[in-house]
């Protein structure tokens, strides 16, 4: 399980994987979680915009990245964790 960091781009090991992984996102203070996913690196597009704490499969692309958009403390505390299913 990979922990992310807002913002910083993150790659995951599709070897082994499936093309699945499991999504942890956890919601803190009334933020919203923005996760995007990219193909080329350049251009990320919207998978999901999170308000409540979920967990998700998704389908795996080659780079994945969120941003948070603040709550009423004005701080960013949600997490988002990303887990790489492993074949049998």
């Amino acid at each position: 399980m990979t922990t992310l960091t807002a913002t910083e781009v993150y790659s995951p090991r599709l070897n082994d994987s499936g093309g699945r992984g499991i999504l942890q996102v956890t919601i803190a203070d009334g933020e919203a979680v923005t996760f995007q996913g990219s193909i080329d690196g350049k251009i990320f597009t919207t998978i999901e915009v999170f308000t409540v704490s979920s967990i998700k499969e998704i389908a795996l692309c080659p780079r994945f990245k969120y941003t948070i958009t603040a709550g009423s403390s004005g701080g960013q505390q949600s997490t988002v964790m990303l887990a790489e299913t492993r074949g049998i």
